[in-house]
């Protein structure tokens, strides 16, 4: 039993900033601004404690074991909601900037001025006035265009473009439909690059996750074929080795999501 106390201990000790974080993240009113409703990620919540409380009942666990299990269930099942509210984010993010850096490219080939091409880019699209009134406030303060782009994100393609905008309008639009084009085409790779790169990601996710239930499957069977040769359901040794494995489980499956909290515009094709 000390042992077992002693595995959620630590994992949460080490973990009490994500927790921490994480218990201000879903106290809020809106969890975060994707397409999902905050009832759902509850629901997921809620699943996650019935179907640890349901795997305790299965393994014949006494009732203070399935009460340990499912306090962690319910501190791990707390981050969870904390890793999906910020994999959504970071996916919301990453569109709205690519959406963004689309539109710039596409407004800035009729106007060719920077000013008029963002009061029509937020005009069109009043989502973006977030990006714009970091530029324009940069901009009047003074700083260069590379500089008030490299505010929003210093991502090579929002420098690249912010680069193309300088030169056309420092020397001209000589050449300048080509360096659009190209940008575009660039722009294009890396997101459909970046989104199958994260599709690939969750679904090896999905597979642990998917291995992780049928390890729980085995083990069932197991212990079931051991029990009919041998009672040891209710011993000590077998009710804290369950528990401990089911422990194990829940960590496995927490660490291997955390992963998803990572943002989508890595810092290698950033530019300090």
């Amino acid at each position: 039993m000390v042992v077992v106390l002693v595995i959620v201990f630590i994992y949460i000790y080490r973990n009490r900033h994500d927790f921490i974080q994480a218990i201000k993240c879903v106290s809020q009113y809106e969890l975060y601004t994707g397409m999902y409703k905050t009832y759902q990620l509850y629901l997921i919540a809620f699943i996650l404690l019935v179907s640890i409380v349901f795997i305790g009942i299965l393994f014949r666990l006494k009732t203070p074991l399935i009460a340990l299990l499912s306090a962690f269930s319910i501190c791990c099942g707390v981050i969870l909601l904390h890793i999906l509210c910020c994999y959504q984010n970071q996916k919301n993010n990453f569109q709205s900037l690519y959406l963004f850096l689309s539109s710039n490219a596409s407004f800035f080939r009729n106007w060719e001025k920077v000013l008029p091409c963002l009061e029509h880019t937020v005009a069109t699209e009043p989502s973006f006035k977030s990006y714009t009134d970091i530029i324009l406030n940069d901009i009047e303060c003074g700083a260069s265009l590379i500089s008030a782009y490299k505010k929003i994100s210093t991502h090579y393609l929002v420098v690249t473009l912010a680069v193309i905008m300088e030169m056309a309008e420092t020397y001209g639009n000589a050449g300048l439909d080509h360096a659009l084009l190209s940008y575009e085409e660039d722009l294009d790779q890396w997101k459909v690059y970046t989104e199958k790169l994260n599709q690939e990601l969750l679904g090896m996710r999905l597979k642990v996750l998917l291995l992780t239930i049928m390890s729980i499957g085995i083990a069932y069977l197991s212990i079931g074929m051991l029990s009919e040769t041998v009672e040891i359901v209710h011993s000590w040794f077998y009710q804290y080795a369950v528990t401990g494995f089911l422990i194990v489980i829940l960590i496995v499956l927490m660490e291997t999501m955390k992963g998803m909290k990572v943002s989508w515009i890595c810092e290698e094709e950033c530019i300090d």
